[in-house]
C-alpha cells in the first residue's frame, strides 16, 4: 500500500475524529443543522478520494500493524459518521416540517389580510 494512501487515511481519520469528538458531546441544535451539514459535506471529497485510491491500490492481505490500525480506525470513523448523518437527516426533516408549518401560517395570514382589505 502506498504511503500516500496511508497519509490520506490518517488525515481523514484526524478530520473525522475531531468532528466526531466535538459532535458527540453536544446536540445537533447547538451546532446548527446548516453548519453540521456543511462540515459533513466536506468529508464527501475525502471519502471519495480514499475510495478512489483503494480501487487503484487494493489493500494487501497483510498490512503492517500501523497501517492496519489506521484502516480499522477509518472504518470505525465511517460507521460513526453514518450515525451522525442519520441524526442530521432527522433534524433536517424536522426543520423542513417546521418551515412548511411556518409557510402555511404565512399564507393563511396573507389570505386573511387580503380578505380584510376587501371588507374595509
Amino acid at each position: 500500500m502506498s504511503t500516500q494512501l496511508i497519509a490520506l487515511i490518517q488525515k481523514a481519520n484526524q478530520d473525522f475524529g475531531a468532528f466526531l469528538d466535538e459532535f458527540s458531546g453536544s446536540s445537533l441544535k447547538s451546532h446548527g443543522t446548516a453548519g453540521v451539514s456543511k462540515r459533513l459535506a466536506t468529508f464527501a471529497a475525502e471519502i471519495a478520494q480514499v475510495g478512489d485510491m483503494l480501487q487503484e491500490h487494493p489493500l494487501p492481505a497483510q498490512l503492517d500493524p500501523d497501517s492496519e490500525a489506521e484502516v480499522a480506525r477509518y472504518v470505525t470513523n465511517l460507521e460513526q459518521l453514518k450515525g451522525a448523518l442519520e441524526q442530521v437527516r432527522r433534524a433536517l426533516v424536522q426543520r423542513q416540517e417546521q418551515l412548511k408549518t411556518g409557510q402555511a401560517n404565512i399564507l393563511a395570514a396573507s389570505a386573511w389580510i387580503e380578505s380584510y382589505k376587501k371588507t374595509t
